[in-house]
């Protein structure tokens, strides 16, 4: 369903994959941004065949992929993770950008308008307030 996107936002399992689908269907000019899911906080990658999620999105760029923005949950952890996918990423030559949920929700979890103000304020991987935002949370939950 994303061959060919520009770009997709990446949920963590299939019920915040299709709650993204449904709130970007919602709005018209968001409609060609696909959606997939990495099913955990993590991406896989590391195989000499390619023949992990890495190497899907890599396959991806080559039918034009060129953004992505990661929708993990918005716990400190899941954003830690979610800058080191974007890492990854960006290493194989796409803009990555991570949206910051609600406090411990997922897109699941908060309306359509919420999912969708989180990916338009989606911040660059590298960003300082994004790092904040992480560790503001880690403490948190201590």
């Amino acid at each position: 369903n994303v061959l060919g996107c520009e770009e997709i936002v990446v949920g963590e399992g299939a019920f915040d994959v299709m709650a993204t689908k449904i709130a970007m269907d919602e709005e018209v000019a968001l409609r060609r941004v696909g959606q997939v899911g990495t099913f955990g906080k993590n991406l896989s990658h590391g195989s000499a065949a390619g023949d992990d999620q890495l190497g899907a999105f890599i396959t991806l760029k080559k039918l034009g992929l060129k953004r992505v923005v990661i929708m993990w949950d918005g716990e400190g952890s899941a954003l830690k993770s979610a800058i080191d996918a974007g890492r990854i990423l960006q290493s194989v030559g796409l803009q990555c950008r991570v949206a910051v949920l609600p406090e411990d929700k997922d897109p699941n979890e908060v309306p359509g308008e919420v999912v969708r103000q989180c990916y338009y304020q989606a911040l660059p991987h590298t960003s300082a307030t994004l790092l904040r935002e992480v560790l503001r949370r880690s403490r948190g939950k201590r």
